[in-house]
């Protein structure tokens, strides 16, 4: 039986000038260099049964690369995607990672890329093999990271069959309020949990929600056109919401939204009556600006209070959680990190932060996470310092 280390191996030593063939019968690697190689070296391969590995072209690591940077937040994330503007890409890349002391984490992800790579080359020539690079392996298949325990038994969620036989469909088609939408679906699944996203074909609209490994997914995707519609319905100009995202133009004698033009007096009625909420906008040249991803034209009023309010709602949300502590990794940071902002905006504008970071410490004891109220106090603290 195959190694998948071999398979892993033989990636290794694919370059612009060789081709990498994997012996089966000998279970060995064979490298053709175009330049030092002997051509009639290659009349050897008719004698083995092999796998010819893809070239550089097709392994296409600046896709990997670009994948990676993604992974990432902020002035790290758009620096790495920068570099693919100019010359000398893959070693700006990583002299980037380096003077950042993160470039162990490029290569840990790499390493994962290439060995996904192996696996599906094993698969995609029926090849069984044996998984000699992994640990905490399933025990059903031995081949992939075991997620969760069924019957006393880790399992990975390729051996889960999910009674429905559901897939996830591609996309779908929605009528909400007379209006036709389309959207493209995806179902991503990180280690601990699915993670479905949606995205109109237009622009205009993206959806996420979190669900935990052992749900059902029929029952969930019904769920998830549900939230796509209430994400839908609840960002219309239609219903008497002002949409927060997507096609919102504006120009010097209006605001056009959906392709209706509104005066900056009715564009501001629409949104005044809404409490807690102010107007901000700026018009710096001439042409029509569209709105970005993270651009907004509504404020929230942040006060002591509010942050308050918030911190409540985040620590209650948490505290009536009954599934896997684990899942809720990226929406317990996610969630702690909007309080935080809010605190860092008052702090922006001089205000004294140290009573409300108090006032959130001692709301934190309330936390049932305890491994999370370290951090999030952690948290707290450095940005008592922030400067």
């Amino acid at each position: 039986m195959i190694k998948l280390s071999k398979i892993y191996e033989a990636l290794q030593f694919v370059s612009m000038d060789s081709s990498v063939y994997y012996l089966i019968d000998v279970d060995d690697i064979f490298i053709y260099n175009q330049f030092l190689s002997d051509e009639s070296s290659l009349d050897e391969l008719e004698e083995h049964e092999y796998i010819h590995m893809p070239s550089l072209y097709e392994i296409n690591e600046k896709d990997m690369m670009i994948n990676y940077a993604y992974t990432l937040k902020g002035s790290l994330r758009d620096k790495l995607l920068d570099v693919f503007n100019r010359k000398g890409a893959y070693s700006n890349f990583r002299n980037i990672l380096r003077n950042n002391g993160t470039i162990g984490d490029w290569y840990k992800y790499k390493d994962k890329c290439y060995l996904k790579l192996a696996k599906e080359i094993l698969e995609e020539n029926d090849l069984d093999y044996i998984n000699d690079m992994e640990e905490n392996l399933c025990e059903i298949c031995h081949k992939y990271e075991a997620t969760m325990v069924l019957d006393g038994k880790k399992v990975c969620q390729n051996c889960i069959q999910d009674e429905d036989d559901f897939d996830c469909p591609s996309d779908i088609k929605l009528d909400i309020d007379g209006k036709y939408y389309e959207f493209e679906l995806n179902l991503l699944r990180p280690s601990k949990f699915f993670i479905w996203t949606a995205n109109s074909r237009k622009g205009e609209y993206e959806v996420t929600m979190r669900s935990p490994l052992d749900c059902r997914l029929r029952t969930e995707f019904d769920r998830f056109v549900e939230k796509i519609k209430d994400e839908v319905e609840c960002k219309s100009i239609y219903r008497g919401f002002l949409k927060l995202k997507g096609n919102i133009y504006i120009s010097y004698d209006g605001f056009i939204i959906d392709g209706k033009k509104y005066s900056p007096n009715e564009f501001f009625k629409l949104v005044s009556c809404y409490e807690g909420w102010v107007l901000e906008y700026d018009i710096n040249d001439q042409s029509s600006h569209h709105l970005g991803k993270d651009e907004y034209f509504i404020k929230e009023v942040i006060t002591s209070e509010t942050i308050s309010i918030k911190c409540d709602e985040f620590i209650s949300k948490y505290n009536e959680y009954s599934g896997d502590e684990d899942m809720l990794y990226f929406s317990v940071i996610t969630d702690f990190v909007e309080i935080i902002k809010r605190i860092l905006v008052l702090k922006n504008h001089e205000v004294d932060i140290d009573s409300i970071c108090d006032n959130v410490v001692s709301k934190m004891d309330d936390f049932k996470f305890k491994e999370w109220n370290t951090s999030c106090l952690s948290i707290l603290e450095k940005v008592k310092d922030y400067e």
